[in-house]
């Protein structure tokens, strides 16, 4: 059963992430007004509280940068990558203006031939 408030995309995008033991750069495998998934080369741990930047593509303007903060909610290994480990990442947004979090519906829905 689909326990989401907001529907996802799958989408390669650019994100930051650091918290006090961690800074990494990769892309989002998916990404909704809720959160997003990304992948690392290690694990982070569960409940580890993330500072992060996401960079939207627009059509209008240059890119859309949003600035928040999130929680890690979730991590899997993924066992099917040969030759090096790789982790999913799922990331809870837990602090984002509502201005932010609209910018993301509005670029989900966009996606979805929704607007």
């Amino acid at each position: 059963m689909e326990r989401r408030k907001y529907p996802r995309i799958d989408k390669n995008l650019p994100i930051k992430a650091f918290g006090e033991t961690f800074d990494f750069y990769t892309e989002t495998m998916n990404i909704g007004a809720g959160g997003v998934l990304c992948y690392l080369d290690r694990p982070i741990p569960i409940a580890t509280k993330l500072k992060i930047t996401l960079v939207l593509p627009s059509r209008e303007k240059k890119e859309i940068r949003i600035d928040c903060e999130g929680v890690v909610v979730r991590i899997q290994e993924n066992l099917n990558v040969k030759g090096k480990e790789r982790y999913y990442i799922a990331i809870m947004f837990t602090e984002i203006t509502p201005e932010d979090r609209e910018k993301i519906i509005h670029f989900v829905n966009e996606q979805l031939g929704l607007s």
